[in-house]
């Protein structure tokens, strides 16, 4: 097929790949299938079966080697397609403000909900913005000119106060000309009127619908938190979700579909949803209310931030930003996650210093306390304050205390001593997960820290060690302790290592190839084998959601102790070193 520059084609969609760490959308000719445009936002929550049969591109140019055309989608239909109301209010979020080359005036960059961005133009009696504002734009329309130039027609609307923002028209609404009781969309608050039909249809269509609701929560739990209103309207006044309950087993997806038709089987369907879409720890952290009005039931889901990063599917990250969901792409989703570790990190050692400074109070207490022979006071527990509720309700177990001898000891708060070489909180969540003890002779000791403080008898039963006493064989004193972290069995470790020429290694072990010994004194794996005549630079725990950013430098299970990793001058790996030195050294400098 000859493509001429300047003209349109309408090509059929094969597929959604990913390559060299971008996802293009595929298309196809009927003879050949290689070639691709750049999707936008919106495109990359397509599934496999909801894909469009066809696509109008533009093409700009034509190499003149082999042929190919460089391809852009035509930037009218994909308007149309994601602008079906014309009159309508639309949040925009300001990207940044720049001045025209041509006529000096001040104009936004801005990005929609749907990842297009746009040039607006404010008038003068507008408010002043800034980068990162979100605010909304009336659109009337679309202006087409020449080529593949089509842009929105925006306009500022004044009173947009008394004017709530309406960007879909929904089934069984109940207007109120009063202020809506439950306020309006904004950082902490979204509104949906149902669960089964895609805005702007009438058709019902819950495995449609339903990744929007996800794609929602995912955004709130990435973000501070938030609250989804489901049977409100964009106006904020209740349209119910009675119309969903008949619809609630005619999914093409979800194996269960046997759902009660009423407000029980409404949250199981969500809840199942969550779980499988977007894990355990998701669905743990939200709760539902359900309330009438009139005769129709709504629903409100409190949504309580997450400090580990929450994806749509295992693929799909996305944040609440305004009151806009946006998915994130490329360097936002490496700050993304870089920010949920420093988070985790802060939170932990608040824990760990907050249990230090009231250990030293209370010692402090007792050493000027006067002497009496009165019946000693019982010391009550200290009670840690409660994250705020949007954080993750997890808590320290017990303190991991290991001394200078080679003893060990566990309990409730840190121990302020000289003696204390490693000391690390068990946090609940972790307490079944895996202790790794990281050696300067390379190798890993990697235990279960329950079973190490609960193990299992002779007879079968489990019994607590005693809290508080130290143990003789806590670490391995032929060589020295230089790191120890708590990991999930699904994480990664980060192993880096010099040999005797200089010449600087790197790979990632999955925390899963290391095995896990019963004793805290054991040798361990052997990672950085001697035998290269190298020893261990840097140890550090990456997070599971590193893995696909990671993954040119993830070795095999089998090869802890049979390779040093990748040279770091090796050309072929600099991408991902390129991501983990810069990961690893905003964590460091935290």
């Amino acid at each position: 097929m000859e493509f001429i520059p300047g003209s349109f084609y309408e090509l059929v969609v094969v597929e959604i790949r990913e390559e060299n760490e971008n996802k293009y959308i595929y298309l196809s000719d009927g003879i050949r299938e290689t070639y691709r445009v750049k999707p936008y936002d919106f495109q990359l929550e397509w599934e496999a079966d909801l894909l469009p049969d066809k696509m109008k591109v533009f093409v700009c140019d034509v190499n003149l080697m082999n042929g190919l055309p460089y391809l852009i989608q035509a930037r009218k239909e994909v308007l149309e397609h994601c602008y079906t109301e014309w009159g309508e209010e639309y949040p925009f979020k300001i990207m940044a403000i720049e001045t025209d080359k041509n006529t000096g005036a001040i104009y936004y960059d801005l990005k929609d909900d749907f990842g297009i961005r746009h040039r607006y133009y404010p008038q003068p009696d507008e408010p002043k913005r800034e980068v990162s504002d979100i605010f909304s734009l009336q659109v009337n329309g679309i202006d087409v000119k020449e080529g593949n130039n089509a842009f929105l027609k925006l306009n500022y609307i004044p009173d947009k106060e008394e004017k709530p923002i309406t960007r879909q028209a929904l089934p069984h609404t109940t207007e109120k000309e009063e202020e809506s009781k439950f306020g309006r969309e904004d950082n902490f608050t979204e509104f949906k009127s149902t669960i089964v039909f895609p805005a702007g249809g009438t058709e019902p269509d819950i495995d449609r619908q339903m990744q929007q609701i996800l794609k929602i929560i995912a955004g709130f739990q990435n973000k501070e938190g938030g609250k989804l209103l489901i049977g409100i309207n964009d106006s904020g006044n209740v349209c119910g979700i009675n119309q969903d309950y008949p619809y609630l087993n005619t999914s093409q997806k979800d194996p269960y579909n046997n759902y009660q038709p009423n407000t029980d089987g409404f949250e199981n369907k969500i809840r199942t949803a969550v779980h499988h879409s977007l894990g355990q720890l998701s669905n743990s952290k939200i709760s539902f209310e359900f309330n009438s009005e009139e005769g129709l039931d709504y629903c409100c889901i409190t949504i309580n931030k997450v400090l580990r990063p929450v994806f749509l599917n295992e693929t799909k990250l996305f944040q609440r930003a305004g009151n806009m969901t946006q998915i994130l792409t490329g360097d936002e989703i490496t700050w993304f996650i870089e920010d949920r570790m420093i988070q985790r990190n802060n939170l932990q050692n608040q824990h760990l210093n907050l249990a230090k400074q009231e250990n030293a109070q209370q010692i402090n207490e007792q050493e000027e306390a006067p002497a009496t022979t009165s019946r000693p006071s019982v010391t009550k527990p200290t009670v840690h304050p409660e994250p705020a509720a949007t954080q993750p309700k997890d808590s320290i177990w017990f303190f991991m205390t290991f001394y200078k001898s080679g003893d060990w000891s566990y309990q409730t708060k840190a121990v302020n001593s000289e003696e204390v070489i490693f000391e690390i909180p068990i946090m609940k969540s972790l307490k079944k997960e895996r202790l790794l003890m990281v050696y300067a002779n390379g190798c890993i000791n990697m235990v279960c820290p329950y079973d190490i403080i609960n193990p299992t008898r002779t007879n079968g039963k489990r019994k607590y060690k005693t809290k508080g006493k130290r143990y003789q064989n806590g670490w391995n004193t032929d060589s020295r302790i230089i790191n120890m972290y708590t990991a999930h069995r699904q994480d990664l470790i980060s192993v880096q290592s010099e040999d005797s020429s200089g010449n600087k290694y790197i790979k990632i072990h999955n925390v899963s190839a290391v095995s896990v010994h019963n004793s805290l004194h054991s040798a361990g794996n052997i990672v950085v084998n001697p035998k290269f005549h190298a020893i261990p630079i840097a140890v550090h725990h990456l997070a599971s959601v590193y893995r696909n950013s990671m993954s040119s430098l993830i070795v095999k299970d089998y090869q802890t102790s049979t390779i040093l990793g990748f040279n770091q001058n090796d050309r072929n790996i600099q991408s991902n070193l390129n991501a983990l030195k810069k990961i690893l050294g905003r964590l460091n400098k935290k």
